[in-house]
């Protein structure tokens, strides 16, 4: 374990901080009204943080680039009110992704820190059932099994949403619990406990029906069993993703033909304008391409998408489509710039997942190590999401992957101070 290295004040400052963080992460992904309230709560987290030693990452540039374009989309946008709600939060994603990394200082508070997102992860599960709009039309599941799901939230989540969400968090809990000893009455109850809370979050993701989600829990599960040694369990569900995969390829929802794919006529029209078939996403995307072509620098502002969309290229789509790509979502929000910075982001955060991996293997310390492990395969699962959806972008749950990348950067800044790291070479 490494030592606490902070005095007694430096850990009271950060401790308000990271609760002035937490609320105004809270105000601006719910309450993006109340843009004045969130943004002086964080900026007073910033302050304590500042007090107690700011702490520089290698985000520094990427994020100063994506703020420059968002300043730029609060010009460029036609919908200001769309856009500051989208803005805040992005904002809040920034705060949580700040504030977990200021905060993880040092191996103790790690632990702090991957509590709260086992918590996080859990508490989604449990408010799940009375919080999400859930989808009661026919699917593999019974539709009178969403009965006993009351909605009594006034502000119900969208269920791809929560599994965008739950997606990035599950592989932490499968990594701490295939990795903590047994050897102990103590931690064979942690580990339970830690089954049982990833156990919750998976049921929720499969209520979810969110085939995005279900493509990114393949993915994030299976590099979490490859990494932590489970190759034969990793391959085993890799055939079982081939197989799925292969009965969708045989079984496509819509047919097309000619040049640019144009639509049959009858059932085919009919399923281009159902956001839940491959048609529909083929049509979105190629929308989303256009719109990128004409505005490369600016974006349409963040937000206003199904406006510019209906308005300059005649797509008219069912409420709140977005472009079902996480990166043309991001290029149309804020252009190619804000692109490459997102994508920057992005890229050094998996670095440092993956160096944070290597070291702790090397190092031979496996629980630090199943922290990485998870912190990469949410990252990937994440992305593997924003693949076919965008509601990790944008969305009440939009904050969850940036808690993850100051999680991972956390952590490889830990690593290289480890007192095992110096010998340590690649």
């Amino acid at each position: 374990m490494i030592p606490w290295s902070r005095p007694s004040r430096s850990t009271a400052l950060d401790l308000g901080a990271v609760v002035l963080a937490a609320a105004a992460v809270a105000v601006l992904s719910l309450l993006p009204g109340a843009k004045g309230v969130g943004g002086g709560l964080a900026l007073l987290a910033g302050v304590l943080f500042s007090l107690s030693g700011w702490r520089r990452t290698p985000l520094v540039g990427p994020v100063a680039l994506l703020l420059v374009q968002v300043g730029v989309t609060l010009w460029a946008t036609a919908r200001p009110d769309q856009t500051w709600a989208d803005v805040c939060q992005l904002s809040g994603g920034l705060v949580a992704c700040y504030a977990v990394f200021q905060w993880t200082r040092d191996e103790g508070r790690l632990w702090w820190a991957v509590a709260a997102l086992l918590g996080l992860g859990l508490g989604l599960a449990l408010v799940a059932p009375v919080g999400v709009e859930w989808v009661r039309q026919k699917s593999f599941l019974p539709t009178a099994l969403y009965n006993f799901f009351p909605q009594l939230l006034p502000d119900s989540v969208h269920p791809n949403v929560m599994a965008g969400a739950l997606v990035t968090l599950l592989p932490l809990s499968l990594a701490l619990g295939l990795t903590l000893p047994a050897t102990s009455r103590r931690a064979r109850g942690l580990r339970v406990e830690v089954a049982l809370a990833g156990l919750a979050q998976l049921g929720i993701l499969i209520l979810t029906q969110s085939r995005g989600g279900y493509l990114a829990l393949g993915v994030g599960l299976g590099l979490t069993l490859w990494l932590c040694g489970r190759r034969r369990w990793a391959v085993g569900l890799a055939l079982l993703g081939a197989l799925a995969l292969l009965w969708l390829v045989s079984h496509p929802m819509v047919e097309t033909r000619g040049e640019g794919a144009s639509l049959v006529t009858g059932e085919a029209a009919e399923a281009a304008l159902d956001a839940s078939t491959w048609a529909f996403r083929q049509r979105v995307w190629g929308t989303a391409l256009d719109v990128i072509r004409d505005f490369p620098f600016t974006g349409t502002g963040m937000g206003t998408f199904n406006d510019v969309a209906a308005l300059l290229y005649g797509f008219y789509a069912p409420e709140n489509p977005r472009a079902h790509n996480l990166f043309l979502q991001v290029a149309v929000d804020l252009g190619l710039p804000g692109l490459v910075a997102f994508l920057a982001i992005w890229l050094l955060a998996l670095g440092a997942a993956w160096q944070a991996y290597r070291r702790f293997t090397l190092i031979g310390a496996p629980l630090p190590r199943a922290v990485a492990v998870g912190g990469l395969a949410g990252l990937v699962a994440s992305l593997a999401h924003g693949l076919v959806d965008v509601h990790t972008w944008g969305s009440k749950g939009a904050f969850v992957p940036w808690l993850m990348i100051g999680l991972v950067l956390a952590l490889h800044a830990l690593a290289l101070r480890h007192p095992a790291a110096r010998d340590v070479r690649f």
